[in-house]
């Protein structure tokens, strides 16, 4: 009952939707009816376990929670700094934060690239009189750069994103789609509801892995010799890949999001 109530809490707050709450608790009815039914102790026994487990990591969702609150928060400022640049291309200030929260957002070959190609533009002549280039004002973003391109593997720096709307794949660096001239970067990160996402793939991942669980003790109660552990085995693979699933970051996760910006 704890567990259907936080589920029902959670989809009132609109942390999960319709067909994540039924998964879950369509789950926790099945199992505690299965349970009763079968009369295993085991059963039970792993069904309740498997439940109290999965309750006792909401922490660690709410944890994550806070983590996509602040990659919301870096949307919105994606959104204003995109329309700052789309308006005024020569805003050097608005074209470097842009792309320090692009790479903060997960998007890093492309927070790389526009920061190097903005910072490359910048002249580098030195003024006699104060002994100093404009490129010196910007120290701090070229050392922040050379630390971007340092950390990333080759794979994020060529990373090529596909416009939604002409399925085009667009090359680091740019915001605007080379064929429609869609802002693609800004659509890709408006799409994304980040609550709903990581309390969705915890529920989802909780009922499979609770389901997985209990069956598995069943199984290795109901089945003898070596069909017993062969549905052992499975079981437990199952849901190695499913917590698997769940610890694995998104492809714009915004792993970087520890960003000064």
């Amino acid at each position: 009952m704890v567990a259907i109530i936080i589920l029902v809490w959670k989809l009132i707050d609109k942390n999960i939707d319709g067909g994540q709450a039924i998964l879950g608790i369509g789950t926790i009815v099945l199992l505690m009816v299965f349970a009763i039914a079968s009369k295993s102790d085991v059963f039970l026994g792993v069904a309740c376990l498997s439940l109290l487990i999965v309750m006792l990591m909401w922490p660690f969702a709410e944890r994550q929670l806070d983590m996509q609150s602040v990659r919301a928060v870096n949307a919105d400022r994606i959104e204003r700094l995109h329309q700052a640049v789309s308006e005024r291309p020569d805003n050097i200030p608005a074209q470097l934060e842009l792309a320090a929260c692009l790479h903060a957002h997960g998007f890093i070959g492309h927070g790389i690239e526009l920061a190097r190609v903005t910072l490359e533009a910048i002249p580098d002549t030195v003024d006699p009189m104060t002994g100093r280039s404009p490129r010196n004002m910007y120290t701090t973003e070229v050392y922040e750069l050379k630390k971007w391109m340092g950390r990333a593997t080759p794979e994020q720096i060529n990373q090529r994103i596909k416009c939604a709307s002409c399925m085009t794949f667009n090359p680091p660096g740019t915001i605007a789609c080379s064929k429609c001239n869609e802002p693609y970067l800004l659509n890709h990160v408006r799409k994304n509801d980040f609550a709903k996402g990581i309390f969705g793939r915890f529920v989802v991942t909780g009922a499979l892995v609770t389901a997985v669980f209990s069956f598995t003790a069943w199984a290795s109660v109901t089945f003898k010799g070596a069909m017993s552990a062969v549905v052992v085995l499975a079981g437990l693979t199952a849901a190695f890949f499913a917590i698997r699933w769940l610890f694995t970051p998104g492809k714009y996760s915004g792993s970087n999001i520890a960003s000064k910006y």
